[in-house]
């Protein structure tokens, strides 16, 4: 049986983002796809971190929230990666 994945919100993406590094279940939360999926992209990214020269965390299970972001050009900070101030949407 297949666990239930982790509902994602903004506080749960906030507790993530707000770390230096994440794990496999992390990602595989924030990527809503399976731990092998997630242990996958997280050896793809590392991967081509590491050829890059630029790879600033490695342990395995383990990837450094920065080497997430420039993999995939994302703005730290995004509103998606901040919570909400309330009033809005």
């Amino acid at each position: 049986m297949t666990p239930e994945p982790i509902k994602m919100d903004y506080a749960r993406r906030e507790e993530i983002f707000s770390k230096d590094v994440m794990t496999i279940n992390e990602l595989a939360a924030v990527m809503s796809c399976s731990y092998s999926a997630a242990a996958q992209l997280m050896n793809e990214i590392k991967f081509k971190k590491r050829m890059d020269g630029t790879l600033r965390f490695d342990m395995q299970g383990k990837l450094h929230v920065q080497d997430y972001l420039e993999f995939f050009n994302l703005d730290p900070n995004n509103q998606r990666y901040i919570r909400p101030q309330e009033g809005q949407q």
